[in-house]
Order: C-alpha cells, then structure tokens, then sequence
C-alpha cells in the first residue's frame, strides 16, 4: 500500500497535486484536520476516495490519503 501526507502550515488553502495511481489503484482520505471532528479520522475500511488528481488541503492541516485498490469499497 502507498501513503501519501499532506502538510499545510500556511494560513490559506492550498491545492496539491496527488501522486499517479495505477488504473486499479485509488487514493482514500484516512485523516483531514481541517474537517469537522466527527469526519477528520476514518477506519480505512470507511475511508472515502478522493476524486481527481489534485487535494485541497484546509490551512494549517494534515492529510493521510492511502492508496487502496479500486474494487475495494468501504463496509
């Protein structure tokens, strides 16, 4: 499995460019510090997919996306 960190330290969003997956690979959003406290931290079996080749990440937040196959859906 890959993992991807995203830290923003500066006072605005920013957008980043995510790394390229294999067609059957996906990346999932596992943590987010800039969402609300109840959707910030997901198991990875309920983590979402991010859709896109680019993240919008809040200002001064962490991101962990995890690449996961695509079939893979969340239970």
């Amino acid at each position: 499995e890959q993992l991807h960190v995203i830290l923003n330290a500066y006072w605005e969003h920013l957008t980043f460019a995510l790394p390229p997956l294999d067609d059957n690979r996906v990346w999932r959003r596992i943590v987010d510090t800039s969402q609300p406290a109840a959707d910030d931290i997901h198991p990875v079996a309920a983590a979402r997919p991010v859709r896109g080749a680019h993240y919008t990440a809040g200002s001064r937040s962490t991101v962990v996306l995890l690449a996961t196959p695509f079939h893979r859906t969340p239970s």
